[in-house]
C-alpha cells in the first residue's frame, strides 16, 4: 500500500472533544482500510488567516495535526468525502510520500539537491 500524509487542522476545541474528534477520524481511516504509522500533535497556532469550519463557524485557531499512514488509493477519495462534511475538521490536505521519505523531507532533500548545483530554490 502507499504511504500517505495527512495534515489536519481542528477548530478550537476543549481536550475532550479533541480526543474524541482524533478518534473519530481515526476509527474513519481504519474502518476505510488504512494502516496508521504514527500522530504528531503539530500543536495549536493561529491560523495565517480566518477560515470557514464546515459548519460555516470562521475560525482564527486551530489544532495542527500530521497522519502518517499507509492506505490503498481508492481509500484517499472515501476519506476526502467524510473529512469534508466533519465539523470539527477546518483543513486537510493529503499527500503521497514519494521514495519512501515523508513529504517534509522529500522538499528538503529536493531545495538541498537544488542549491548544491547553484540553481535557484
Amino acid at each position: 500500500m502507499p504511504r500517505y500524509e495527512m495534515l489536519m487542522i481542528f477548530k478550537p476545541l476543549a481536550r475532550e472533544s479533541l480526543h474524541k474528534a482524533l478518534k473519530m477520524v481515526s476509527t474513519m481511516l481504519l474502518d476505510n482500510g488504512a494502516v496508521l504509522r504514527d500522530i504528531e500533535n503539530l500543536g495549536h497556532r493561529v491560523l495565517p488567516y480566518r477560515m470557514r469550519a464546515p459548519d460555516r463557524e470562521h475560525v482564527a485557531e486551530g489544532d495542527y495535526f500530521c497522519f502518517d499512514l499507509e492506505m490503498p488509493p481508492q481509500t484517499v477519495a472515501v476519506v476526502s468525502k467524510e473529512l469534508s462534511i466533519t465539523d470539527d475538521v477546518v483543513r486537510y490536505t493529503v499527500s503521497r510520500h514519494k521514495e519512501g521519505l515523508p513529504y517534509r523531507l522529500n522538499v528538503f532533500n529536493q531545495a538541498v539537491e537544488t542549491r548544491k548545483y547553484g540553481q535557484k530554490v
